[in-house]
């Protein structure tokens, strides 16, 4: 029972990652495109699932462009 949990826990994980992964990219395109808020959603929820610091840089790069500076240095710490 403790094998067949430890497997549905790395197949979750894996589900985790990959959706954050889509997110990332649609963040991506979202602000190679100039569409920032829309970018900064889509950064958000790969943060929400994968928790991955990186992500809060581009976060801050998103509400500076938004002009929120308040929102840019609380994610840049």
């Amino acid at each position: 029972m403790a094998v067949a949990t430890a497997l549905l826990a790395a197949v979750e994980a894996r589900a985790d990652e990959s959706e954050a992964k889509i997110q990332f990219q649609a963040g991506v395109l979202y602000y190679e495109k100039g569409q920032y808020a829309k970018a900064l959603e889509q950064f958000e929820e790969a943060y929400r699932v994968a928790q991955k610091p990186a992500l809060l840089y581009n976060m801050a790069q998103c509400t500076d462009k938004l002009g929120d500076d308040g929102k840019t240095i609380e994610h840049l710490r």
